[in-house]
């Protein structure tokens, strides 16, 4: 670390460093640790010689103990021996150490155990091992434990050397005196002694032996060798030193460990004591080097006090203080640089003051006057000026829009507005360029408000903005630079704040008209960013979409638009951004939240940042959702008024051309009829007649079915046969179908009948079948199926039905299957829906299944359908089987009926007027035929009762029949009439009251029963 170049901070830090931390620590860490090693390694060295003396104590008294064995054994008499008895006045007199060294002696041979001194416990034997080692000399060492504490030892010797068979001495040896080593040698407090034999056994402790583990003793080599461990027990840890005392040149046992054990907390007493007296004294040095290092610091530090003193009094606001330092040192210079800093930042503090409340001025409001005022009062404070006054406004008016003043009086202030608005008028004191500007004295201006001098500053406005800054002095004298610089740089500051303040209000009232706009538009607008994201959105188009403005936010617009739009909107996005347009305007359709397809018209626009890069998207939307509607209600109307047109056209033309083919087919029909009463049944004539009369009948239907197909008017329901119609459209079907379709019918009952139009049954099978069929055009093989069968209503039907169906119970059912690509699963709810088709554009009008529902339910009946996708689709179709009456059951006569009335026959036509004639006349009736409906006007009007019935055509030049009926009924209301038609419209009935009774009309052909009979019906 550099220290400053300065003489206190030096001898401080030296001091310190010096004195106190290196020294203390030093002498702490090292005394410490070589204290430690010493009283450690002495503690060691002591157990050391402890447990050398102890092994050879003991080795000592062992050999002690067998030379008194020895002894012993040579005073014992020779017969005593041989025989193994003691004599009776065998009393031997031992030295009183015997007694203290053994507990017992006694001798043993093979037969006998006699006692010497003391009870032996019991008799003892010998291990061969044993016996082998006394026969070489060696004494045998042997402990048994006879419950005490410690095993019992025995020292055992021949009574004649080498020769144990003779006898043996056994010495049971006192541990008192064998172990009492601790009355010889007194050991160290908290020293322990153990003796172990080779089977680590405990042959005497005098410590706590119980938690003593003997696992860490080995042993030693040799007699010099000593082992060091530790071990615990007691509760505490133990230093250990043992010793291994080798004793087998004399004795039996190959050797025992002797074991010297010291607490650790004694070894350390010593050593914490040392700490103690250190530490006390380190603590004492310190305090001394601290006193006196406080002394010598509060005594160099004395003019810092007074530095930081002055400080503190600056840093209160009283700049007038001054340090006085009389040291001879850096402190005397630090004293005159503080002193000339406290000056500069009595000018600073002024300055800064003056800022801060004109910036507190200018950010705290918006109100123009109000911040005028309050820097005209910050400056004419800080800056040693009375009054002041400011005025701005609009360039062109020469007229104050804001005024502000301090220190002028109200009666001065209207004068001065006068004078600043003359100064306006006669030059433009506003300044765009970078030119200093200039202070100009005003005296007249000063003896206004009485003052000695004053001044005016133009305001740095930009056109169309303009205004003077106008401070008075009482007291003449000349600005310093640094005060015109200062009221120059606020005044700068102020034109800026108005400036802001002008534009800032302005923006306002342009934001309000254009949130107002925004916000209560009737179209749509959002605000996007360059990713489609929303970031605003009016509530015109939130309700629109069915969103909130938080909801759109978190969406792009991509998201709300459908699928077959949306790559439009993103091409007209990318053209904007790369220019190639201005705006782009599309018909899109969006997702209304609750899954509904809202139509609109989009106008998309671009606006750019100041760069030109993109910035933002406009989008302006419009709904036209109803008009949407409107429009495909309109060309829905518009098809259905050019479909309505065609077919009345077709009809029209139909009904021209049925009228003359069926007057055609009446002349076949009539002639063949007739000329099948002149001849016989058996000539072979009658067989061809009856062939042409049976094609005539199948022209007449088929003219029949274009009429039905052709007709626009209301079709009533009357009873057919199902089969024959269903049979009839496919014929029209078949040369439609490509040869790839087969179709299958399978028609169980032949006879069903149902009450239904024609028209709309052939409508609905050719429906049914085109769909089979636009479902199969693509297969290799397609199979179209029709079924008919009496059925039961399905269980799901079955609540549905009315309760007045007089069908009773009876449905047939009419099955239309193919194995086409099916119908999708989520369609399958939609598919009689009008308008709704699975079919590209232009290829269907969703309307086909929506007519065979509509058609199924005029009928009363039902549908149901099954689909599964690639296999096929099933249409079942039931209808109400029709309940023949007991009248209608009731056979028909085919009797022809004639009669013998008198007729007027009315036709255009020559033959049909031929085939009238003799049809009638074969009927017995007198006939009158006329060609002109006005001759037979004239010729009923001269004898209206001469004729009973009149049979007239319709369609005739000069006088139609419906016209021809009514002019014979104004002559007699009575007459019976027929009228007969190639083309009967009955969107038109006939209207007079006198048609309404008695008058018949009937279609051409006419046949020669239905002739006959409808005469006599009119007739009777």
């Amino acid at each position: 670390m550099r220290l400053p170049k300065l003489t206190f901070s030096r001898r401080i830090f030296l001091l310190f460093l010096v004195s106190i931390v290196i020294p203390m620590v030093l002498i702490f860490w090292f005394s410490y640790q070589h204290v430690g090693e010493q009283l450690d390694e002495q503690n060691f060295r002591r157990l050391h010689q402890q447990v050398r003396s102890t092994s050879l104590s003991i080795y000592e008294r062992l050999l002690f103990l067998k030379a008194e064995l020895i002894l012993l054994s040579s005073r014992l008499p020779d017969e005593m021996i041989s025989s193994g008895r003691f004599s009776d006045d065998g009393i031997y007199v031992f030295e009183d150490s015997v007694y203290e060294r053994f507990s017992c002696i006694f001798f043993q041979n093979a037969a006998i155990t006699i006692p010497i001194y003391g009870k032996p416990r019991g008799r003892l034997q010998l291990s061969e091992i044993n016996i082998e080692m006394l026969r070489n000399e060696k004494t045998v060492l042997m402990d048994q434990d006879m419950g005490g504490k410690f095993p019992t030892l025995f020292m055992i010797v021949p009574v004649v050397a080498n020769s144990p068979d003779k006898g043996v001495i056994w010495g049971e040896i006192s541990p008192e005196y064998l172990w009492g080593i601790g009355s010889m040698y007194t050991l160290p407090p908290m020293t322990d002694l153990f003796v172990i034999d080779p089977n680590r056994r405990l042959l005497i402790a005098s410590g706590d032996y119980h938690d003593v583990s003997l696992d860490c003793i080995t042993g030693a080599g040799s007699d010099d060798t000593i082992q060091r461990t530790n071990w615990s027990y007691g509760g505490e840890d133990h230093v250990v030193v043992c010793r291994k005392l080798f004793i087998e040149g004399q004795f039996s046992v190959p050797g025992w460990t002797i074991v010297l054990s010291r607490s650790e907390n004694d070894i350390r007493r010593s050593l914490e004591n040392f700490n103690l007296v250190f530490s006390l004294l380190f603590i004492l040095a310190l305090l001394v080097v601290l006193l006196i290092s406080a002394i010598s610091i509060r005594r160099s530090l004395k003019p810092l006090l007074e530095l930081r003193s002055a400080t503190r009094t600056i840093a209160s606001g009283n700049f007038d203080t001054k340090l006085e330092i009389s040291s001879g040192d850096e402190f005397e210079e630090l004293a005159d640089d503080f002193n000339q800093m406290g000056e500069k930042l009595h000018r600073q503090f002024k300055e800064l003051r003056l800022n801060a409340e004109i910036g507190r001025h200018m950010a705290s409001s918006l109100d123009a006057q109000k911040i005028a005022n309050g820097v005209l009062k910050s400056i004419c404070r800080y800056l040693d000026f009375d009054a002041g006054f400011l005025g701005w406004g609009c360039a062109e008016s020469g007229i104050f829009e804001e005024t502000g003043s301090y220190g002028i009086n109200q009666k001065h202030h209207q004068e001065l507005i006068r004078h600043c608005q003359f100064l306006l008028k006669m030059q433009n004191p506003s300044i765009e360029n970078e030119q200093e500007p200039i202070f100009i004295a005003m005296p007249s201006l000063a003896q206004i408000v009485g003052a000695d001098s004053g001044i005016y500053r133009p305001l740095r406005f930009a056109h169309p903005l303009s205004g003077i800054v106008i401070v008075f002095k009482k007291r003449a004298g000349l600005l310093s630079e640094n005060t015109k610089k200062r009221l120059s740089s606020i005044v700068d500051e102020l034109s800026v704040c108005l400036s802001n303040i002008y534009y800032h209000n302005r923006f306002l009232e342009s934001e309000k008209k254009f949130r107002s706009i925004f916000e209560n538009s009737a179209a749509g607008i959002a605000l996007l960013d360059i990713h489609g994201r929303f970031i605003k959105a009016n509530p015109s188009l939130c309700r629109m979409l069915g969103y909130s403005e938080a909801e759109l936010l978190t969406k792009t617009s991509e998201e709300l638009l459908s699928d077959e739009d949306r790559s439009k909107v993103i091409r007209i996005y990318q053209e904007l951004q790369d220019g190639k347009r201005d705006a782009g305007f599309l018909e899109e359709r969006y997702i209304h939240k609750d899954g509904q397809t809202i139509w609109a018209v989009v106008g998309h626009s671009l606006l750019r940042n100041q760069a030109g890069q993109p910035a933002y998207y406009i989008d302006l939307a419009q709904d036209i959702s109803e008009l949407k509607q409107v429009r495909e209600k309109n060309k829905t109307l518009e098809k259905h008024l050019q479909q309505a047109q065609k077919m009345e056209a077709l009809g029209t033309l139909a009904g021209g051309i049925a009228h003359d083919f069926n007057n055609i087919l009446m002349a076949i029909m009539g002639f063949s009829e007739l000329a099948l009463l002149e001849v016989q049944a058996s000539d072979p004539c009658h067989a061809k007649i009856t062939q042409v009369l049976k094609a005539a009948s199948r022209a007449s239907d088929l003219v029949k079915q274009i009429l039905t197909f052709s007709r626009q008017d209301l079709l009533e329901k009357q009873k057919i046969n199902f089969i024959c119609l269903v049979k009839e459209s496919l014929k029209l079907i078949r040369a439609t179908f490509p040869a790839n379709i087969k179709i299958e019918e399978d028609y169980e009952n032949k006879r069903a009948t149902v009450m239904a139009d024609p028209t709309q049954i052939h409508q609905l099978v050719m429906n049914l079948c085109a769909n089979a069929y636009y479902a199969m055009k693509e297969k290799e093989t397609g199979i179209l199926r029709l079924e008919i069968r009496s059925a039961k209503l399905p269980p799901s039907h079955l609540l549905q039905s009315p309760l007045d169906n007089n069908n009773g119970g009876l449905w047939l059912r009419f099955s239309v299957s193919d194995n086409g690509w099916g119908i999708l699963p989520q369609d399958l709810d939609r598919i009689f829906e009008p308008y709704f088709t699975t079919k590209p554009m232009g290829e269907g009008t969703g309307l086909g299944l929506a007519v065979v529902h509509g058609i199924m339910t005029k009928l009363g009946g039902y549908i149901d359908v099954q689909s599964r996708q690639g296999e096929g689709t099933r249409f079942d179709l039931f209808f109400p089987v029709y309940q023949e009456t007991d009248e209608s059951e009731k056979p028909q006569s085919t009797v022809v009926v004639s009669g013998e009335e008198r007729v007027m026959f009315v036709d255009d036509e020559p033959y049909l007027v031929e085939i009238g004639q003799k049809m009638l006349e074969k009927l017995g009736y007198r006939v009158e035929t006329f060609m002109d409906p006005l001759e037979a006007l004239e010729a009923f009007r001269k004898d209206p009762y001469a004729y009973d019935l009149v049979i007239t055509d319709k369609s005739m030049p000069h006088m139609n029949g419906q016209n021809l009926a009514v002019a014979l009924r104004a002559i007699r209301p009575d007459l019976p009439i027929v009228i007969s038609s190639g083309y009967h419209d009955k969107k038109n009935p006939e209207t007079g009251s006198n048609l309404s009774r008695r008058i018949i009309y009937i279609d051409k052909p006419l046949r020669y029963a239905d002739l006959a009979k409808v005469i006599r019906e009119i007739l009777d």
